[in-house]
């Protein structure tokens, strides 16, 4: 990883990331552990000048829009603020579809994607989320 790679995760990371994460914590409407997997979230050549960007569709986005679903109704919003007790971000160049986006198990929802490739599917990401966390609660 060169400087350019470096300086894009430090801009997520630094400038970045609090203000993705309150933005998901609003979304939600109650508190959840969001943690990225910074070691997998690695830029790359391709995509360094815009990664806050790409990473911001890749998870925010979707995240935003799976919490406004959830968050609804009272029951719903109830229901998955017991049962979600963390959200774990990992970058994998490897998953680019929106179907392999999320898996929830034991209360994690984990949610894998490339931040480079099919980053504009943002509600299809999303729907894919509320599937994993529906079927799992």
């Amino acid at each position: 990883m060169g400087l350019a790679e470096k300086r894009a995760l430090n801009e997520l990371q630094t400038t970045a990331w609090p203000n993705f994460m309150t933005r998901i914590q609003s979304a939600a409407k109650f508190p959840v552990a969001i943690e990225p997997n910074w070691d997998s979230l690695m830029p790359h050549e391709k995509n360094a000048t815009r990664f806050t960007q790409f990473f911001e569709q890749a998870f925010v986005k979707p995240l935003e829009l799976m919490f406004g679903k959830f968050t609804q109704d009272e029951f719903t919003k109830g229901a998955v603020a017991e049962g979600l007790k963390k959200i774990i971000i990992v970058g994998d160049k490897a998953v680019y579809s929106a179907t392999q986006f999320a898996k929830f198990e034991g209360g994690v929802l984990t949610v894998t994607h490339d931040v480079w490739t099919n980053i504009t599917q943002e509600k299809d990401r999303s729907e894919n989320a509320i599937k994993a966390v529906e079927k799992g609660l």
